[in-house]
């Protein structure tokens, strides 16, 4: 009931009892107070006409206090009420994360996030650009593990880790199927050191992998003149002036020495991999596997400007032990990922029976 009603029911029954009494100064304020239930309707249909010209409601400020904080290991999550199942997501991440950096995640705080589940068919979220993650409910809780721990996880500043990697270090990419897309990358590399590699040259494997200092990189992934040569024609396709006399005299002449300037004139950051970023990632998850639960500790305490001592500081083990154990995990994840079956087999080799006999059968082969 609005406040001039409640008023109009008061002055109602005031003055009936008035009018039973015969008093006349209650009379008046009666009246007094009619004439201010008439102002006040007055002035509610006025606010009325003006909310409907302007057409909008103004709706009640969000408040950033008013969401659930969920508290997992050192995640500080703050989110919407919806479907979305955050705590158990935020559980997985946790997991993950310690598995990864292990002791040493206490020692790399994460961030505090704002999550928002919105609904499937919506075009986004009500918080505008208070949330961190804007999130659909259908996500899966592996979306939204990945999602969390790219937003919230931790950044241990090691620029010379993060120049190798090309990102920050991340769980996530020791998957057999990560494993074995790494093979199958090295394999289709057009450079020497990456088909070397998986046919087990382990030196091979450090210059596929730039696991010396940088300014080695060039030597160690190039070692061929067929490599430079490689490197040259990408980097004709994709830049000129000063190096384009060098690239045409490479590439022209066929002369290894211009191959060798053009290798040696491009930037690092410029150069091609022959191993790429998630194939490189690959061996990082095997080291900090191997090494334990002290492994990342390891390889942010070892100062030196090649990977290979850090990551064999991680692993606990020398390099050429974790190259050999990481190339072992590659092939078996193919194997995994593409299994040989008899039946596959037998099919195959049935295909293969019912060819030559077709072709034995044709008048090619027939005497006249």
């Amino acid at each position: 009931m609005s406040s001039w009603r409640l008023v109009a029911a008061l002055l109602l029954v005031a003055g009936r009892s008035a009018a039973a009494q015969g008093s006349s100064p209650l009379a008046e304020e009666i009246a007094r107070l009619e004439r201010r239930v008439d102002s006040m309707r007055v002035e509610q249909r006025h606010a009325t006409a003006l909310v409907a010209a302007a057409g909008t409601v103004v709706a009640p400020a969000r408040s950033v206090a008013t969401l659930d904080l969920i508290r997992v290991g050192g995640f500080q999550i703050r989110a919407n009420r919806s479907p979305l199942p955050v705590t158990a997501a935020a559980e997985e991440a946790w997991r993950q994360l310690g598995g990864y950096f292990g002791d040493e995640l206490a020692q790399l705080p994460l961030r505090p996030i704002l999550v928002e589940g919105t609904h499937p068919d919506s075009n986004g979220g009500s918080l505008e650009e208070k949330a961190d993650l804007v999130i659909r409910w259908d996500q899966s809780v592996g979306s939204l593990v990945a999602q969390l721990i790219g937003a919230a996880g931790p950044d241990p500043l090691d620029a010379d880790l993060e120049q190798w990697l090309g990102g920050r270090p991340r769980p996530g990419s020791g998957t057999v199927a990560a494993l074995a897309k790494a093979r199958d990358q090295l394999v289709l590399a057009p450079f020497s050191t990456g088909h070397d590699c998986v046919a087990g040259d382990l030196i091979a494997c450090r210059g596929a992998l730039r696991l010396g200092p940088a300014d080695g990189w060039a030597a160690q992934s190039f070692p061929e003149p067929g490599d430079r040569r490689q490197v040259a024609l990408l980097v004709g396709r994709t830049r000129s002036g000063a190096l384009a006399a060098g690239v045409e005299r490479c590439l022209g002449a066929r002369d290894d020495e211009s191959c060798s300037a053009v290798v040696r004139a491009v930037d690092i950051s410029a150069l091609p991999s022959v191993a790429d970023q998630a194939t490189r990632r690959t061996l990082l998850d095997a080291a900090l596997r191997r090494g334990g639960a002290g492994a990342y500790h390891r390889l942010r305490a070892t100062p030196s400007p090649a990977m290979e001592v850090r990551l064999a500081a991680a692993a606990g083990v020398p390099i050429d032990t974790l190259l050999a154990d990481w190339r072992v995990e590659m092939v078996q994840a193919v194997r995994t990922v593409t299994p040989w079956s008899t039946k596959i087999g037998v099919a195959g080799i049935g295909w293969l029976v019912v060819f030559l006999a077709c072709a034995l059968w044709s008048s090619r082969w027939r005497a006249d």
